[in-house]
């Protein structure tokens, strides 16, 4: 570890104060979002460079499902790894789901029904998946058929 760097609890910790912030005060559809990531992660807090922010982008775009969530759970991913991106992931969702009153205490992310949560939860790991199957050469039919079996069965 150089002596600048972070310990990973430390740049989780980092990731879950993010999310929680950004959760709680973004306002504005996924494209607004992924924008204020942008300006403060590679702008202001200087985490990622602007070509990985555009390979978030790219990547998340590809998949169904929420655009800011997965951003955000790729970001995630790539400051603390696995866990990072459960940590982040979840601190984003529970934010954003606390605010949507439509449900009652049915709209909480973790109920115990699935819905909303586990479908989140499904892309993030077909997002990390498709990142791994990629850093190993394996081909991208594989990877699109991997995807798509995962979400018939659990979907």
């Amino acid at each position: 570890m150089s002596p600048g760097a972070k310990p990973l609890g430390g740049r989780i910790r980092e990731l879950v104060e993010y999310f929680l912030r950004l959760g709680l005060i973004g306002f504005g559809g996924p494209v607004a979002l992924v924008g204020q990531m942008e300006r403060e992660l590679v702008g202001e807090r200087g985490w990622l460079t602007r070509e990985q922010m555009r390979e978030a982008i790219a990547i998340c775009q590809s998949l169904p499902g929420p655009l800011a969530i997965q951003v955000g759970i790729y970001i995630s991913y790539l400051r603390g790894g696995f866990w990072g991106a459960w940590a982040g992931g979840w601190a984003f969702i529970f934010m954003g789901r606390c605010w949507i009153p439509s449900d009652g205490p049915k709209s909480f992310p973790l109920d115990g029904a699935g819905g909303f949560g586990r479908h989140v939860v499904n892309d993030a790991v077909d997002a990390a998946d498709l990142v791994d199957d990629s850093r190993r050469g394996l081909g991208e039919e594989r990877m699109l058929e991997g995807i798509g079996i995962r979400r018939h069965a659990v979907g």
